[in-house]
């Protein structure tokens, strides 16, 4: 798999988890902890690292409007 999309499958399913965060955290008024829960994450504290080793902000600086490109795990 990592030969054809370059990244592994789990590195797949964390960008595809990260790329819904975003969304939601952009697009509803659901707050960060009930996101968390809504993509997978029981633990607060390991989803807010999770999401601010891979976009750069804080969960709750990325719902604030403080956005930057995604990026991508490789």
């Amino acid at each position: 798999m990592k030969g054809i999309i370059d990244q592994t499958p789990v590195d797949l399913i964390r960008t595809i988890r990260m790329n819904h965060t975003s969304a939601l955290l952009s697009t509803t008024n659901l707050t960060v902890s009930e996101v968390a829960y809504a993509v997978g994450y029981n633990s607060q504290s390991y989803f807010s690292s999770s999401f601010s080793g891979f976009s750069g902000k804080s969960p709750s600086q990325y719902q604030k409007g403080e956005k930057n490109n995604i990026k991508k795990t490789t």
